[in-house]
C-alpha cells in the first residue's frame, strides 16, 4: 500500500473517530413538505452550530428568527463541539419570507472572539386563494361548494315569517331602553397590556425581545390619541417632553423597552412586570 493510500485511510479513520477539528460554522436548514409551503402552514427548521474546540459559543441570537416567531423545540449536542436547534413556526405570510443573516461568536481563551454569519436562504410561502392571489388569505373551508335545494328556499322563506312575526310582537309591547355603551380606547390599551405574557426566568432572548417591543407598541399607540405630536414616529425623548398626565410612568415604561430594544439590555426577573405595571398606570393616568 502506498503513502497516498495510507494518507487517506487515516483521514477516513480519523473522521470515522469523530475528531477531526470543528470550524466555525452556523447553517439554517428548512425542512419543507414536498407539495410545497402556503399560508397557515407549519414549517420545521435546523440551526446547526460547530465551533473549534478551543473556543466557547455565545448564546445563539434569536432576534434575527422574530419575523416567524418560532418555537425552540428542542437542542441536541451532537458532540463538544457540534449542536443542532430545532425550531418550528406557522407562517402567516404569501410570498418569499427573509430572514435576516445568523451570527455565530465564539471566544478563545485568549479574548479573542470569532465570528462567522450565515444568511438563511428565502423561505416561499405560497396563497390559498387561485391566481392571481387577493389582498386576504381565508381558510379552505370557505372554498367549499354551498348546497343548493328547493327545500333550502322553503326552510329560508319560514325563517322570515317567524322573524317577522316576532318582530311584530316585540313592536306592540314597547322593550325596556338599555345603552351599550362601546368600550374606551383606554380600556382596551389596559386590555391589552394585561393580556401580555410575561417572559419568565427560562424565556428565550427573542421572547423577551418580542414582549418589549408589543408593549412599547401599545403605549406609543394610546399615547398618539392625546400627544400633540405622532407619538409612533417620535423618540421616546419627545414624547416625554410633551407628556402631561402619567409622564412619569411613560419614562419608566419606555425608558426599560428603549434598553432591551436598543442597548442589548438582560432585564431581571422583575422588570418586564415592573415595565407593564407602568405601562397600565400611564394609561390609567391620561384619563384621569
Amino acid at each position: 500500500m502506498n503513502a497516498a493510500r495510507l494518507g487517506w485511510l487515516a483521514l477516513v479513520l480519523t473522521a470515522a473517530a469523530g475528531v477531526l477539528p470543528a470550524q466555525l460554522q452556523l447553517t439554517l436548514q428548512w425542512q419543507l413538505p414536498r407539495d410545497g409551503l402556503r399560508f397557515g402552514d407549519e414549517v420545521v427548521f435546523d440551526v446547526l452550530r460547530s465551533w473549534p474546540a478551543d473556543t466557547t459559543p455565545e448564546p445563539f441570537g434569536e432576534a434575527a428568527l422574530v419575523p416567524l416567531a418560532p418555537t425552540l423545540v428542542e437542542v441536541v449536542a451532537l458532540d463538544a463541539t457540534h449542536e443542532r436547534r430545532r425550531y418550528r413556526a406557522v407562517v402567516f405570510a404569501v410570498g418569499e419570507v427573509v430572514l435576516p443573516p445568523l451570527v455565530l461568536r465564539a471566544r478563545r481563551r485568549d479574548g479573542t472572539v470569532l465570528a462567522t454569519s450565515h444568511t438563511p436562504p428565502p423561505l416561499s410561502v405560497g396563497s390559498l386563494l387561485g391566481e392571481p392571489a387577493g389582498e386576504f388569505e381565508w381558510l379552505d373551508a370557505f372554498d367549499a361548494p354551498r348546497p343548493s335545494h328547493p327545500l333550502l328556499w322553503l326552510a329560508a322563506a319560514a325563517l322570515v315569517v317567524m322573524l317577522g312575526g316576532f318582530w311584530w310582537h316585540q313592536r306592540r309591547a314597547p322593550a325596556a331602553q338599555t345603552s351599550a355603551l362601546p368600550p374606551s380606547p383606554a380600556s382596551i390599551a389596559a386590555a391589552a397590556l394585561r393580556a401580555l405574557l410575561l417572559p419568565g426566568p427560562a424565556a428565550s432572548p427573542a421572547a423577551v425581545q418580542a414582549f418589549y417591543v408589543q408593549l412599547a407598541a401599545i403605549v406609543r399607540e394610546h399615547a398618539g390619541r392625546g400627544l400633540p405630536v405622532p407619538a409612533a414616529t417620535r423618540t421616546s425623548e419627545q414624547l416625554f417632553a410633551v407628556a402631561g398626565a402619567g409622564a412619569a410612568s411613560l419614562r419608566e415604561c419606555l425608558s426599560a423597552c428603549d434598553a432591551v430594544k436598543f442597548a442589548a439590555h438582560h432585564p431581571g426577573p422583575a422588570e418586564p412586570a415592573a415595565a407593564q405595571q407602568a405601562a397600565i398606570a400611564f394609561v390609567a393616568a391620561a384619563v384621569a
